[in-house]
């Protein structure tokens, strides 16, 4: 017997550009990093999460991504641009930081396609600002949430850019369910 061809899904593609699009399309989850929110589709639910997104000079990239890791107790391994920067302010960072207190990824780490990351955070006052080099910051129980709702090969959509700090609103600090 010859062997079964593998047929491969079309995939939907996903055009999104705001929450309304964003609840038709079939991305799991959506950031809008100017109103430093996260929703994730939970069944018929929604339930939103204020985040930290990156800075005006490294914003988080704006696209769809692909969630391709879900670790946790990770692991960081500080970029060059973000050792290099810590050592302008005279602190030196080391090429790895092992899971546990000083490591700034916070216990989860989901990692996007182009090194993009969802993460929590030994900062917890930086959540609803402008403040991290491109990845999405949460409150360690919200991400846990997050990261346990996750499958590899899920979608994540992420619109907007962060508003001047000036205009920011921090609003709650906690996942609330909407219908």
């Amino acid at each position: 017997m010859p062997a079964k061809k593998r047929v491969r899904r079309r995939e939907e593609p996903i055009l999104a550009t705001d929450y309304d699009s964003w609840l038709q399309s079939p991305a799991r989850v959506l950031v809008d990093a100017a109103a430093r929110r996260l929703y994730l589709k939970r069944g018929q639910r929604i339930v939103n999460y204020t985040v930290a997104v990156g800075t005006e000079h490294t914003p988080t990239p704006p696209g769809v991504y692909r969630v391709e890791q879900i670790a946790h107790r990770p692991t960081w391994y500080p970029t060059a641009t973000i050792r290099r920067d810590h050592a302008a302010r005279g602190i030196k960072l080391p090429a790895t930081v092992p899971p546990g207190d000083g490591n700034p990824l916070g216990a989860w780490f989901v990692r996007l396609q182009d090194s993009i990351g969802i993460h929590g955070t030994n900062e917890p006052a930086s959540i609803g600002q402008a403040s991290s080099y491109g990845c999405v910051r949460m409150h360690e129980r919200d991400l846990e949430e997050l990261a346990r709702a996750l499958r590899p090969g899920d979608r994540v959509l992420i619109i907007g850019h962060p508003p001047p700090p000036q205009q920011v609103s921090l609003g709650d600090t906690g996942g609330s369910a909407h219908p």
